[in-house]
């Protein structure tokens, strides 16, 4: 189970996330810890569907084409959340 990091004093921080624990320790050397805590989310957390199935359905119509882009819109993005990330 994931632990989350301690928080400075008085709560006034930035929340860094980055995919791994090994970048978080790198990034945390170089941000001041009463300013910013860094986590690691462990991979992806959004990334553009890996099926059509992954699509919600009331944007099917329009990002159904090609999975993930809607070609029509100057090829704009759809991020969904991964699967086993909803909980991150």
């Amino acid at each position: 189970k994931a632990v989350a990091p301690p928080l400075p004093a008085g709560g006034n921080y930035k929340l860094v996330v980055v995919e791994s624990p090994a970048k978080a320790r790198t990034i945390q050397k170089f941000l001041d810890s009463n300013k910013y805590v860094i986590d690691s989310c462990m991979g992806h957390i959004r990334d553009l569907p890996g099926s059509a199935k992954l699509v919600p359905a009331d944007l099917k119509a329009q990002y159904g084409k090609v999975v993930g882009v809607d070609p029509d819109d100057d090829f704009k993005a759809l991020y969904v959340v991964s699967p086993g990330k909803e909980s991150v």
